[in-house]
């Protein structure tokens, strides 16, 4: 019968003898990527407010009930808007978020 101190020890081994065999044949380096590999980089912004993203007024007569929201309050530009001044400072992508 193989006690548990014999096991853990054939268990250590093992680890160890796999962990060498890894230390001995590191991976060659991976080849270098062309730099035209059919990817390009295009700035964007992936979170835009427009005239319809809302800030909260707080009820100052009750401030447990729930605020107010105020549209256009956390962004004034309609979307066109935005797509247009996106284009006219070089992004090629956006996203709008409400």
């Amino acid at each position: 019968m193989t006690s548990f101190s014999q096991l853990a020890s054939l268990s250590l081994a093992a680890l160890l003898a796999t962990h060498s065999a890894a230390q001995a044949a590191p991976k060659p380096p991976a080849p270098p990527v062309p730099a035209d590999a059919g990817r390009t980089w295009l700035a964007g912004n992936h979170h835009i407010h427009s005239e319809y993203s809302v800030g909260w007024k707080p009820n100052p007569e009750d401030p447990s009930l729930a605020p107010t929201p105020i549209l256009g309050g956390d962004a004034i530009y309609p979307i066109l808007k935005n797509t247009q001044m996106a284009r006219d400072h070089g992004l090629s992508w956006m996203v709008s978020s409400r």
